[in-house]
């Protein structure tokens, strides 16, 4: 249990470089900084769990407004989230028309069986890159590579020429100078291949 000073000197500490938001701490409880605080703890291990590990998101639609306040009501109630550039969205959930976009894989299945008679789409899965996928691969091991870009998702084969911590440098099958750079948190996938597939 931390005491009000703490929690004061933490939330001091994280807004003191932000010049937009300057909450004034010393009107706030010490039950409201504590339930704060334990919701950014809760954020920064899942965020460094996705990391590590890479996520599966999917978008879920339904048909009305009340159905998605009330399935945003019971994800904010039970901690879930969803998932944007490389950052959880707690109390900011992302909404899209009658549809929550980037929900994690293992939110969606208990949605589903929660609000059966209202979710009435499942789709557009989304794969986050974790650096667990680039500890499986070494220099020289042939991939499938798949990136995101402004026209939608992108396959290609390469084979892998560095592998950093948090980043793998990927150079494309059949070129001496063009590549790729997958980057923990982003959106792709990286799998190991036997051989590449003859491309014309």
């Amino acid at each position: 249990m931390k005491t009000r000073q703490e929690l004061l000197n933490y939330f001091n500490d994280k807004y003191k470089d932000d010049k937009f938001f300057r909450p004034n701490l010393e009107e706030k409880s010490t039950e409201l900084l504590m339930k704060a605080y334990e919701q950014d703890m809760y954020i920064n291990e899942e965020e460094s769990r996705i990391l590590q590990e890479g996520l599966t998101t999917y978008r879920i639609s339904y048909d009305t407004l009340e159905d998605q306040k009330e399935i945003i009501e019971y994800m904010k109630a039970n901690k879930m989230y969803t998932y944007e550039d490389g950052h959880i969205q707690l109390n900011n959930i992302r909404i899209g028309n009658y549809c929550i976009v980037h929900v994690p894989s293992y939110f969606v299945d208990v949605l589903k069986e929660e609000f059966r008679d209202k979710i009435i789409h499942v789709d557009l899965k989304t794969n986050w890159i974790g650096k667990q996928h680039f500890q499986e691969l070494q220099i020289g091991d042939k991939v499938k590579v798949v990136t995101s870009g402004i026209f939608g998702n992108s396959t290609d084969q390469g084979t892998v020429y560095t592998i950093d911590d948090d980043s793998i440098t990927v150079r494309k099958y059949r070129s001496r100078t063009k590549g790729y750079i997958l980057k923990a948190g982003e959106i792709g996938s990286i799998e190991k291949i036997k051989a590449f597939m003859k491309v014309s």
